[in-house]
């Protein structure tokens, strides 16, 4: 892997911070925030989102003000590497509003992603 691509990597959520490959996307999963606009508080405790997330099937499915939470489990395929991306967003209309990204590389969210994980 090019040194430059390695240094760059921080700045792409789908490139590896170990080796700079492309990650592989593992699965995707759609949660509802059970927090009213203006409520949410920018956290970076897995805790908090494992025992508040409610896995949704589709954003319509998620009440008129609340908050909804896009997870992406990535994998290295060079290296081994995994990382989960937690997206925050209030979903406004036909737009995503997002108020936060949060990232684990320790496994912090991945027990609670595989019970939680639909297979779409």
């Amino acid at each position: 892997m090019s040194f430059f691509r390695k240094i760059r990597a921080p700045f792409h959520e789908d490139w590896c911070n170990e080796c700079g490959a492309t990650m592989d996307v593992m699965q995707k999963q759609l949660f509802m925030l059970p927090v009213m606009v203006d409520q949410y508080e920018p956290t970076k405790k897995a805790s908090y989102f494992t025992s508040n997330l409610i896995k949704v099937g589709k954003k319509s499915e998620i009440p008129v003000g609340y908050y909804a939470c896009g997870a992406h489990s990535y994998r290295c395929p060079d290296c081994g590497a995994k990382l989960v991306r937690l997206s925050v967003f209030l979903p406004v209309r036909d737009e995503e509003k997002y108020e936060d990204f949060i990232f684990f590389k320790n496994g912090e969210m991945d027990e609670f992603l595989r019970r939680n994980y639909d297979g779409k």
